[in-house]
């Protein structure tokens, strides 16, 4: 679907390994929804599972490890997030999609850039305000560069 301003989503979208912009430089990679702008690529991949955790891990003091509720994206998600924003030509950021409560991006600095890896809490029948406001900051950004 291509949107006023230059603003292109692709769903299922293939990329093949190839030198040229828009491949992958590895294996061949699908994410479910691709946001381009321009020559910058967001990928948002739909995960809906939620990874349980125990009540031990829940009491820990690792920031890392859940969301008080017990749930949280599943980490081997994530870790695809990082083969997609690694492999694909100009993808500035890739973030899982998942019926949780929490969301947490994982920026790469500290410049108001938007580029990382994170996951957006996302469930069918409900409102999505963070992926809203993700998707609107993306879109700001870009056509005030």
């Amino acid at each position: 679907m291509v949107f006023p301003g230059g603003v292109i989503v692709y769903f299922n979208k293939t990329y093949h390994r190839g030198e040229s912009y828009d491949r992958s430089y590895s294996v061949t990679l699908r994410p479910d929804l691709v946001l381009q702008l321009k020559d910058e690529i967001y990928i948002f991949d739909a995960k809906f599972k939620l990874e349980r955790l125990d009540i031990d891990i829940l009491e820990s003091n690792d920031e890392e490890n859940g969301t008080p509720s017990g749930t949280t994206f599943k980490k081997a998600d994530l870790y695809k997030m990082h083969t997609y924003r690694d492999a694909i030509r100009g993808c500035r950021g890739a973030y899982v999609l998942y019926p949780g409560e929490e969301t947490q991006i994982f920026y790469v600095d500290e410049t108001g850039s938007l580029e990382g890896v994170g996951a957006l809490s996302c469930c069918v029948g409900r409102e999505n305000g963070d992926l809203e406001d993700f998707v609107a900051s993306i879109i700001h950004l870009f056509r005030h560069d």
